[in-house]
């Protein structure tokens, strides 16, 4: 549908992907919970993306009809799939914040206290990823940024950790020490991980 929004208006649309991934390899590091919350996370990512579309289409009442059915569609998906990890166990449940036991003069709101914890939960989650797609990066310099931008998570996730921590505030679970993959599929190059890490 965007498709042919795009071929209306003239305008330059991405690259389309292959039309199938295949794979004969099972890498045990791809677990069905990792994989679980890799597309929750991207989920949410895409409906925070269309609630803006929603809201800054301001133009064409037809394509914010459009962006609206998006909207309500996908995240009907959200919930469902989120229904489907909390009855495996695989969903991480937010902790409920109700009294705050700071160690400090500074009081504690329970949003605060959700944002704290979620930013860490984020950061854990694209600690584990990059970590994975780096294990896959055939570049040298790129394999470097990507080390980089791992150190800079990690420093990220400790400031929070020491916040949390100072506000009695319980931590999500952390990711593995290192994911390294002792396989090196074909399928997965180095600009598909450029893309799939943004």
């Amino acid at each position: 549908m965007l498709e042919k929004e795009a071929k209306k208006f003239s305008l330059k649309v991405p690259t389309r992907p292959a039309i199938g991934i295949e794979s004969s390899l099972k890498i045990n590091e791809l677990t069905d919970k990792f994989l679980y919350f890799r597309i929750v996370t991207d989920m949410l990512s895409e409906l925070f993306s269309l609630s803006r579309s929603v809201r800054t289409t301001l133009t064409s009442d037809r394509l914010r009809k459009q962006f609206t059915e998006f909207f309500v569609s996908h995240f009907e998906h959200y919930e469902d799939l989120n229904s489907f990890g909390k009855l495996k166990g695989w969903e991480e449940v937010t902790p409920g914040f109700k009294t705050p036991k700071t160690k400090q003069n500074e009081q504690l709101s329970v949003s605060d206290a959700f944002h704290i914890f979620d930013h860490i939960r984020q950061r854990y989650g694209q600690i584990e990823l990059t970590m994975f797609y780096e294990s896959f990066v055939h570049d040298i310099d790129f394999k470097a940024s990507m080390a980089i931008g791992i150190r800079t998570l990690q420093k990220q996730a400790k400031k929070l950790e020491e916040v949390a921590q100072t506000h009695g505030i319980m931590l999500p679970e952390r990711p593995p020490v290192s994911m390294k993959v002792p396989i090196d599929p074909e399928s997965i190059e180095d600009r598909f991980v450029d893309s799939a890490n943004l």
